[in-house]
């Protein structure tokens, strides 16, 4: 209930965030200064570490032996049976599970839940919408220890970092389109599905903004559908990606456990999807003239970043991103040379690199004068791809004498009509 409630009514909740907002500041000092003290205490050798000493062994410390408990009547009390609880499945687990009890799919009435970021509709929307993007424990991590304080620093980070968000949104227009464009998406992957047969509907759960999970699942099981296909918009995994947009999913999962149900966990290497990258990077190429081509063409893919932690704990995400570049650059023109760099860094902590406009400048001092720049990670334009990419990129480039090309994604939504 309370997973719903924070899903759901977020902007309810502001009242009391805000009055424990004013604590926080004192809490955060309170926190640093514990964890100052318990640092200091684990560098220090702990009292029960075996040590040698003379070349003798210290001796293991004593066991505590655990009181015994007695009732009123001083009889000794019987330890309860310990409960034994069913181990929760991974996440992988939850979405590699076959589909059981499949029926005859061109006879049955399929649902598409698809899933992605969400953004603001309007200008209004950016504090409430970045406080949900900060409330999210796989964008924003705090150690184990510091958990409590995710919504009081959800609610200060949103405040802050408000006025700044909402100038970026500005500039392409007050609010994101990115609920347009996904909806358009949906609707073309619904009519190729009937082209190809299928008695199919998509809906859409945006993981930060509406139309919210819960709402997209409650309107796709009154459509009475018989099976599911699962699809998040993002072609390459990442645990920050759809491994967050599905464990909120898996929270609603009840609902339709018992129904077929599947999940397209990537979908980075399929052929119409990287063809169709491939398809639009080389439109971008032919635009060039043959005094400029002669100049020599460059094509730096630009990928949303994540903090080096995430790929070093096990996250595919970049081996993903490569294996897509490896594959895309070898159905455009031979005679250009290929970068990769990510964008869109947010807080302290070491992201994955190079960074886009580092790399934008390298070009420059390595007398690079023509640059197409590919928004790889993105399925639907959105703020990181209309004003980062499209403005804030090509303003720097331009600034280094660099000419600078970028395609849509949107253009005729080829993502969806042949991936």
């Amino acid at each position: 209930a309370n997973a719903v409630k924070m899903e759901m009514h977020q902007l309810d909740r502001r009242k009391p965030v805000r009055r424990r907002a004013q604590t926080a500041l004192t809490l955060i000092s309170l926190a640093a200064a514990s964890l100052s003290c318990a640092q200091a205490f684990l560098v220090q050798p702990h009292r029960h570490t075996r040590t040698l000493r003379m070349g003798v062994a210290a001796p293991p410390p004593a066991v505590r032996q655990k009181p015994v408990k007695k009732d009123w009547l001083g009889r000794v009390k019987e330890p309860p049976e310990s409960k034994v609880s069913e181990p929760k499945p991974t996440l992988r687990e939850w979405m590699d599970a076959s589909i059981r009890e499949w029926m005859n799919v061109r006879d049955a009435r399929i649902g598409v839940l698809i899933l992605n970021l969400g953004g603001p509709l309007m200008e209004n929307d950016v504090e409430s919408f970045l406080f949900n993007l900060f409330m999210d424990g796989e964008i924003f991590r705090l150690p184990a220890a510091l958990r409590w304080l995710q919504e009081p620093l959800a609610y200060l980070i949103s405040k802050a970092r408000s006025p700044k968000t909402s100038e970026a949104y500005r500039s392409i227009g007050g609010g994101s389109p990115i609920l347009g464009y996904t909806q358009a998406q949906g609707e073309a992957l619904t009519r190729q599905l009937r082209r190809m047969g299928y008695d199919a509907q998509t809906y859409i759960a945006m993981r930060y903004s509406a139309p919210y999970t819960r709402t997209a699942v409650t309107e796709m099981l009154s459509d009475n559908v018989d099976g599911v296909v699962i699809l998040p918009l993002y072609p390459h995994f990442s645990v920050s990606t759809s491994g967050s947009s599905i464990n909120i999913l898996k929270k609603y999962s009840r609902m339709f456990i018992d129904m077929p149900h599947t999940v397209v966990t990537e979908w980075y290497d399929r052929p119409g999807y990287t063809k169709a990258v491939a398809n639009l990077i080389q439109r971008e190429i032919d635009s060039f003239t043959a005094d400029e081509r002669r100049e020599g063409i460059h094509v730096l893919f630009s990928a949303h970043g994540v903090p080096k932690s995430y790929i070093q704990n096990g996250d595919p995400y970049q081996d993903h991103i490569v294996k897509t570049i490896d594959t895309v650059k070898r159905q455009y023109s031979a005679d250009v040379s290929t970068h990769l760099s990510y964008q869109s860094k947010v807080g302290p902590v070491e992201w994955l690199q190079p960074y886009t406009d580092d790399m934008i400048e390298s070009l420059a001092k390595q007398g690079v004068k023509n640059l197409v720049v590919v928004p790889i990670s993105f399925v639907s334009e959105h703020i990181e791809t209309l004003e980062e990419i499209d403005i804030e990129y090509r303003h720097l480039a331009h600034e280094k004498g660099i000419r600078y090309q970028c395609f849509r994604i949107q253009r005729e939504h080829v993502f969806m009509s042949v991936c």
